[in-house]
């Protein structure tokens, strides 16, 4: 079956236990091969919160089911980017690793 972008910019994208991540809103190709390379999918509802709406880069090989009605990844793809958001909330720390702190007078 084909599908085309039209149709596919707006499918919607869920992990294999149910959490929706938002729609598919782009794609990445290897000009090369012409094969999708990763799925560009933008957060909807609680994820565009949670991810503060950051795209999601979804690679080919998270995929497990395209249909003209949904997209299924893996559950991975939700706990990595969960995992991203948790370190990006660490407090930031004055001075990098190594480096002694300035003093002015």
């Amino acid at each position: 079956m084909m599908i085309n972008t039209e149709q596919l910019f707006h499918i919607p994208v869920e992990t294999i236990d149910h959490h929706s991540l938002g729609r598919v809103v782009g794609l990445e190709i290897d000009i090369e091969s012409q094969s999708i390379m990763q799925y560009q999918v933008r957060p909807t509802g609680i994820m565009a919160s949670v991810l503060r709406n950051v795209d999601l880069l979804i690679n080919r090989n998270q995929v497990i089911s395209l249909t003209k009605d949904k997209m299924i990844v893996d559950s991975t793809v939700l706990r990595d980017k969960e995992k991203e958001a948790r370190i990006a909330h660490l407090p930031q720390h004055a001075t990098s690793f190594g480096a002694t702190p300035s003093t002015t007078r």
